[in-house]
């Protein structure tokens, strides 16, 4: 809980943990703070927030592991009130998140790209391409793209409200999350392909290190849900 640390006037050094996703009016993101700035010295922090950036050409541009500096008062993440509402505030202190930060083109500023891990900044680029082909092959009529996006990676922010509606007022929600189902079934066919491929079916070890390497990749790729894993 950084905030304890954090006067006005400070500012913070932000790492950007996850791809942005792109709402009507915005970009939404998680960030990690890595230093509070005192009197032009930095002192380490740990701590997480939610990232709003309202749309324009530089928040577009923020990629997984860049650092920004934000001179802004840092918000204590809160509820609407409404009776029976969804609780957000107790949902992200679960992930140990506390606080949210809404930023325009001019509250922030760029210091460092491509500063996270190379793995996941690999990983984040591969979904990020198979998404771009899912986008241009699949027409998204009666919110087919949604559907594809969400059964194949486990994107679901394009996903249709009323059809996720649907979906669960006929039991079947389910079917539209990744699981233990899909890793089997890309399994298998990883074995039936390695299986007709004369050097690596002579060797079970490569075989076996070649499937655990793609169904580590695939599960981190779609998060790495309980499921999955």
């Amino acid at each position: 809980f950084f905030l304890h640390h954090c006067q006005k006037g400070d500012e913070l050094i932000l790492k950007i943990e996850t791809p942005l996703i792109e709402k009507q009016h915005s970009f939404t993101t998680t960030a990690t703070v890595q230093s509070i700035i005192k009197n032009n010295i930095a002192f380490p922090v740990k701590g997480k927030l939610n990232l709003i950036f309202k749309k324009n050409d530089t928040a577009k541009n923020l990629r997984y592991g860049d650092l920004i500096v934000v001179n802004k008062t840092v918000q204590l993440l809160k509820n609407f009130g409404n009776p029976g509402e969804f609780d957000n505030k107790k949902y992200n202190a679960f992930q140990q998140t506390y606080h949210q930060l809404y930023l325009k083109g001019n509250d922030f500023v760029l210091c460092k790209k491509n500063n996270g891990n190379k793995l996941f900044k690999t990983i984040y680029e591969l979904k990020e391409k198979t998404l771009t082909t899912l986008q241009a092959n699949i027409n998204n009529q009666h919110g087919s793209l949604g559907i594809a996006e969400a059964l194949l990676i486990g994107y679901k922010n394009d996903l249709d409200k009323e059809m996720v509606q649907a979906y669960s007022n006929t039991g079947v929600v389910h079917i539209i999350a990744i699981s233990g189902l899909h890793l089997g079934l890309i399994y298998m066919v990883l074995f039936w392909v390695l299986e007709r491929m004369p050097i690596v079916k002579r060797n079970r070890f490569v075989k076996a290190i070649i499937l655990l390497c793609c169904l580590w990749v695939f599960s981190l790729m779609t998060g790495a849900s309980a499921s999955v894993l």
